[in-house]
């Protein structure tokens, strides 16, 4: 065979305790409620209105649209999930409210047809070796002010006589504010308002929240929310977003008490403040993950947009995968060789920048400032095949991968030194041993299989990559491609199991693409189904059931392939 690779405030009196406990409990539990992957019918679908509500100086975001993800799984109720109506049934006989809510969630007046965002903000301890404390909230869209209320009234009913009791006072005293419906209370450190556009719930630790009333009526006045502050919040949210995060790190990196502040304000400076923000979404025939960051540094303001690529034509129809990257390798060299390389080695432990470019002279004959010297902006990869070929060493056949790199180069001089250094070395010969070579020719540089260089001279391959394949290489500044069709036929060729090829012939692509837009970049990462039609998360889900349903063994030790040894190889040659 062949081989197969709050403490709440303590008070002095029971009874404000127990009113804390209860109406905190009230307030968990309708959180709890909505994140449980449950969907009522609802009219067509309306702009989220309830994103202006989420604080300007909120540290970070989580987002989760249950009512989308369940009707895209491929099932209109919560009861239509697997095994949940034996569980539903067990529930009515501990709490019949609680399985009433499951079987009709549409009772609780909340939208879940739109999405639920929970934020939050951390807050650096005053001493050395004090906890971060922090405070935070959620924002839902009910289906009105009404039914919400009245959901809120039957779900306190839930916890039991005396908890309804409490609750159902709190609720008897809801205030009118300015539009506003609000449920707050001296000494809780929680609030709510809401009304028929949102449902906005602040608390957080005492110490930090002093007043959470105060809190929730600045968020639900403010003039500055999230989303028209923060590009990448806003790009994030452009989506169809399934569920998603967004994170201020520059904001949260001030929390490490590991971390001086001098060094963050260095960072600060180089680099600007750094969010990230990711989104999950399930489209017919496709999984996706869209990836965001931004900063405000003066460099990034200043990169242009890719030129034309030029190496795409070096990357055959049917190659396994490949990659193709171009970006502005002008400003980008000013910015690292001005800015980055400098800073670098100011800060604390930069004298291992000093040791690392030591090391690299000895290595290549090149500093730091000669190898930014060598890039002139577009890269590319491709990844053809992996053939069976007889080692020269050993006499047996190993795998052996069909490769090829290029780039285009600006100092071609600076890459000659290299090829002097390691050509010394000894890893020219060993490359050429292995069926690999290398090629500079005008201000493009190769490296890979033998029998690609000489396409490669010639700037074209004759099966070049054609039609929708080469829009997404040439339409995206970053592109990389996995054709699952090659992976199949590699894995058929080294006798992979018939269930793993059956699992594989599932897939037809999975691709990462990458782009500056509107202030700030965004990568996708794809995986796109042989099934077109269906949406990609039902698809997950039936893949997931039918491996869950068959097993697929590995072959016995007997069976296996037996690594031979370098030693051993030597004796039977």
């Amino acid at each position: 065979m062949k081989p197969f690779f709050s403490q709440i405030t303590h008070a002095p009196f029971v009874r404000k305790y127990t009113l804390i406990h209860r109406f905190s409990t009230v307030l968990a539990a309708l959180a709890l409620s909505v994140l449980p992957a449950m969907a009522q019918k609802a009219p067509a679908k309306k702009a989220d209105a309830a994103i202006k509500y989420i604080p300007g100086d909120a540290q970070m975001v989580m987002s989760i649209n249950i009512g989308q993800l369940l009707k895209k799984s491929g099932h209109e109720t919560f009861l239509d999930l697997p095994g949940m109506k034996e569980a539903h049934e067990d529930l009515k006989q501990e709490n019949e409210l609680a399985a009433k809510f499951l079987e009709k969630p549409e009772l609780l007046g909340i939208d879940l047809n739109q999405p639920i965002h929970l934020f939050g903000k951390a807050i650096a301890p005053e001493d050395e070796f004090g906890e971060p404390t922090a405070w935070g909230g959620i924002v839902a869209t009910p289906l009105s002010a009404k039914k919400f209320e009245n959901g809120l009234r039957q779900l306190a009913q839930a916890g039991g006589d005396a908890a309804a009791g409490i609750a159902g006072a709190l609720l008897d005293n809801i205030k009118k504010e300015k539009g506003f419906s609000i449920l707050a209370g001296e000494g809780i450190p929680a609030a709510m308002g809401f009304n028929d556009n949102v449902i906005a719930i602040i608390g957080g630790d005492p110490n930090v929240l002093e007043n959470a009333e105060a809190a929730l009526h600045k968020a639900l006045a403010a003039k500055k929310n999230l989303a028209e502050t923060e590009p990448t919040f806003k790009g994030y949210l452009d989506g169809d977003v399934d569920l998603g995060g967004w994170i201020n790190v520059t904001e949260l990196m001030k929390l490490s008490p590991e971390v001086p502040p001098e060094q963050i304000d260095q960072l600060t400076k180089l680099i600007g403040n750094l969010r990230l923000a990711g989104a999950v979404h399930f489209d017919p025939g496709a999984a996706v993950l869209d990836m965001f960051y931004s900063t405000d540094a003066d460099f990034m303001k200043k990169l242009k947009p890719a030129g034309k690529k030029e190496l795409v034509d070096l990357i055959p129809q049917n190659a396994l995968g490949s990659m193709s990257y171009a970006f502005d390798m002008v400003n980008s060299r000013k910015w690292m060789k001005e800015e980055y390389l400098p800073a670098l080695k100011m800060i604390e432990g930069g004298e291992a920048i000093a040791f690392a470019e030591i090391a690299l002279m000895g290595a290549l004959g090149l500093n730091f400032d000669n190898l930014l010297d060598i890039p002139k902006g577009e890269f590319m990869f491709t990844f053809i095949d992996m053939e069976m070929a007889k080692d020269p060493d050993f006499g047996f056949e190993q795998p052996k991968p069909k490769l090829l790199f290029g780039m285009t180069v600006e100092n071609q001089a600076h890459v000659k030194t290299i090829i002097q250094k390691i050509e010394e070395q000894g890893a020219i010969d060993a490359m050429a041993e292995a069926g690999f070579g290398l090629v500079q020719n005008k201000d493009r540089f190769y490296i890979g299989s033998n029998e690609l260089l000489d396409a490669a001279k010639l700037g074209r391959l004759p099966n070049a990559i054609k039609g929708a394949n080469r829009v997404v290489h040439t339409g995206n500044e970053m592109a990389m491609t996995i054709d699952f069709n090659q992976i199949i036929r590699i894995a058929q060729d080294f006798d992979a199991p018939d269930e793993a090829v059956a699992i594989l012939k599932k897939f037809n692509q999975f691709q990462v693409l990458g782009n500056l837009k509107k202030g700030h970049y965004k990568y996708e990462m794809k995986l796109l189904f042989g099934d077109k039609k269906t949406n990609g998360l039902k698809q997950i889900i039936d893949m997931a059931q039918e491996l869950a349903d068959q097993d697929i063994f590995l072959p016995d030790d007997e069976e296996a392939p037996q690594v031979i040894e370098a030693e051993e190889a030597i004796e039977i040659k």
